[in-house]
């Protein structure tokens, strides 16, 4: 896959934390938690990670096991 740095940084993280918050998220990649959600709505749109469980009780998971580089 070809991803930005930020999107790469949002998927090992997820990798790590399953079931981590876009606040945490933000935090580990320094940005903004505006950024991170721009940054995972585009991952979703890409077809790399959904949201499961609804919004408020939910967590982001990968979709893919493509290596990302």
């Amino acid at each position: 896959m070809n991803g930005t740095l930020e999107e790469m940084a949002v998927i090992n993280f997820l990798r790590k934390q399953p079931k981590t918050t876009q606040k945490d998220i933000a935090m580990h990649i320094g940005k903004y938690e505006r950024t991170d959600k721009a940054i995972t709505v585009n991952l979703t749109e890409k077809g790399i990670i959904k949201r499961k469980k609804g919004k408020r009780n939910g967590y982001l998971e990968i979709k893919t096991n493509e290596i990302i580089c």
